[in-house]
């Protein structure tokens, strides 16, 4: 997501936030990531939002975003995800989607999509075949 939202990490390669079709995460990290923060000497469990979280990002103009999170998911990430798509949508941003995966943890969220029935799979290919149809 960081390289989605932040301007200044597509620059060097030419590309602008509207050169991107969209962004289609999967149970994110959306605070600075947890190990940046014990790097940092910080508490696992601080609430950082700067340079190195996605939310440091959030404006109305941004890339279509599906967030995709699990019902079961780490401590406090459902809840991470769902303050994201929050302060997108408080942002003005309109292609914000997002969808609680449910009967599946952190890992599982993830690894299941490879399944051809799954939930997070199809969300993901109708926002992908949205997303060109409007590019």
């Amino acid at each position: 997501m960081l390289v989605g939202f932040d301007p200044n990490r597509l620059k060097p390669y030419g590309l602008t936030l509207g050169s991107v079709a969209g962004i289609a995460q999967v149970s994110g990290q959306i605070f600075t990531h947890y190990t940046v923060r014990e790097e940092r000497g910080q508490s696992k469990y601080a609430i950082t939002s700067d340079e190195a979280a996605p939310c440091f990002y959030v404006k109305k103009a941004l890339p279509p975003v599906l967030t995709l999170y699990a019902q079961n998911d780490m401590i406090s990430r459902a809840e991470e995800n769902q303050f994201f798509v929050a302060t997108l949508k408080a942002a003005g941003h309109a292609e914000n989607y997002s969808l609680r995966i449910d009967d599946r943890d952190h890992g599982s969220v993830g690894h299941n999509i490879r399944n051809l029935d799954d939930p997070a799979r199809l969300a993901m290919l109708n926002f992908i075949a949205k997303e060109c149809a409007n590019r």
